[in-house]
């Protein structure tokens, strides 16, 4: 909602030259700090003054801004505009030759007249191409006639005559005032921010009120800088930082009056990262964790897991924060830690840095109880127990291995036993304790087997010597062992098939093999 216009009471002073009333209503809401706004400078202007419209807070990603009369932004009504990328400026059809534009956005109104009352629209619009317009009015209130004065004297005696002033014409609904030359009166620095970004145009105007008109000059740090009302610095840098003072002066007068206002350039802020001896600690030692940065003149602060850490009995922080330090450090500490250092302008947050906490055997936060501890003893102890059993079944096993390749050398083929030398052994792996069969018995069986041949060939004993070699087969195969034998005549070496047998069988076997290879009857 728009406030309602406002006229100020006309003053007609009675000097030459007196500033006459004017008004300048800006329509604006108050912008909070970061919305861009319109500020109408000085806020009263007459016809033929200068008026400048002062454009703040504009964002960073513009791509244009165009001025028009009107509150729409049509063609017909541009006074001017300005293309960032290109800097290229062009003229609209309202630009009577009495603007100027300036880098930061805001247009100058010089010599107005009173057609130039009205809304004034500045239409800025971004590198994504959105729009944005913010309005401004400007009320121009013409001149009055030029009064003059009468006197009944030019000179007077001090302390003895009485001189009598009026100011002419006479003007109804009209206030006068008496004043004689005066000015500069309380100078002002526009823009008022005090920091500006690096890479970033300057801009600052100074304004005073003077009759006749004051005069302006600016030193910067000491040094005289320029003799006009304005300054421009293109790109500024760290070295432009300082103090800026604007001097007014009215020849007629002889007064003057200055203003001082402190610049801060703000360098770019580069990414910071963090030094940290060791990321893993142990619980109750301490740790220090420093945040390095390029810049200077910043601020420091750090976060834990995403939020803002503070200060407590057991985390310090250095005079400028740029050193933490834990003591002691708890479980409760280990995490991630950034740091972020900020200017006025921006912020960099750096990488995160990952700490762990080691506990100590001693400082275990919960006991063992009974039951838990015997039952690691059992698992401890069946894993022994497995081990071992491994231990022992591989250590017989290659022993046993060694034993059969023994006992193979030893067998000579070329010499065979006699009867009474017959190698033999069984191996029951379902057995706990196999016990093989003697010798005795042995010979016992075989005699058994050979007396039945002997009476089947009519009471011949047939000449011949049983070789039995013996193979273990694998553990849990349930079998009796293997028995690869060679059965010696007088005449010749017959050979036999492996058979899986025990010692009875063996008898049989032997007995009718014989019969039937030298033609001896049997079953």
């Amino acid at each position: 909602m728009e406030p309602p216009s406002v006229l100020l009471p006309t003053h007609v002073p009675c000097l030459q030259g007196l500033l006459l009333a004017a008004s300048v209503l800006t329509i604006w809401n108050i912008p909070s700090a970061a919305a861009p706004a319109i500020e109408a400078v000085p806020p009263t202007v007459l016809e033929g003054k200068n008026v400048l419209l002062l454009a703040h807070n504009l964002p960073d990603n513009l791509s244009a801004y165009h001025w028009f009369k009107g509150k729409e932004p049509l063609d017909k009504d541009l006074i001017i505009m300005h293309e960032i990328k290109s800097q290229e400026t062009k003229q609209g059809k309202l630009h009577s030759g009495r603007e100027t534009l300036y880098p930061n956005g805001s247009l100058m109104l010089q010599n107005v007249t009173l057609k130039q009352s009205g809304i004034y629209n500045l239409n800025i619009r971004s590198a994504e191409s959105d729009q944005k317009s913010m309005l401004v009015e400007v009320s121009i209130y013409p001149q009055l006639s030029k009064p003059s004065i009468r006197s009944n004297g030019t000179t007077a005696v001090e302390g003895q005559d009485t001189v009598e002033i009026t100011c002419d014409p006479p003007f109804l609904k009209t206030t006068y005032t008496w004043r004689l030359n005066d000015g500069p009166d309380n100078p002002q620095i526009f823009p008022p921010d005090k920091y500006f970004e690096e890479g970033k145009n300057l801009w600052l105007s100074c304004q005073a009120t003077s009759h006749p008109k004051a005069q302006y000059s600016w030193n910067v740090n000491g040094e005289h800088w320029s003799s006009r009302q304005d300054i421009f610095i293109h790109k500024v840098n760290m070295s432009n930082s300082g103090l800026y003072t604007c001097h007014v002066n009215n020849p007629t007068t002889g007064r003057n009056d200055f203003k001082v206002k402190e610049i801060t350039i703000v360098e770019n802020l580069l990414k910071p990262h963090i030094q940290i001896r060791n990321r893993t600690v142990l619980e109750n030692h301490l740790v220090d964790l420093t945040c390095v940065s390029e810049n200077t003149g910043i601020s420091i602060l750090w976060t834990f897991n995403n939020e803002r850490l503070k200060a407590t009995d057991r985390v310090m922080f250095s005079w400028n924060n740029q050193r933490l330090t834990i003591r002691p450090i708890t479980k409760e500490d280990a995490g991630a830690y950034q740091c972020e250092v900020s200017n006025p302008f921006i912020s960099k947050l750096s990488d995160p840095v990952s700490l762990d906490v080691l506990y100590q055997p001693s400082q275990r936060n919960f006991p063992m109880s009974v039951p838990v501890a015997a039952a690691l003893a059992v698992e401890v102890l069946a894993g022994l127990a497995i081990l071992g059993g491994l231990a022992y079944f591989v250590f017989f096993k290659k022993l046993n291995q060694m034993r059969r390749k023994s006992m193979l050398s030893e067998d000579n083929w070329t010499h065979p036993p006699t009867v009474d030398e017959v190698a033999y052994s069984i191996v029951n792996v379902n057995a706990q304790q196999p016990k093989p069969p003697t010798s005795t018995s042995m010979l016992q069986q075989s005699h058994k087997r050979f007396s039945e041949v002997k009476k089947k060939n009519n009471g011949i004993c047939p000449d011949f010597t049983v070789s039995f070699l013996t193979h273990s087969l694998p553990m849990g195969s349930g079998r009796w062992g293997l028995f690869p034998c060679s059965i010696h005549s007088a005449s010749k070496l017959l050979p036999c098939p492996s058979v899986s047998a025990d010692a009875r069988h063996v008898g049989d076997w032997v007995s009718s093999h014989y019969s039937s290879r030298n033609g001896v009857g049997g079953e």
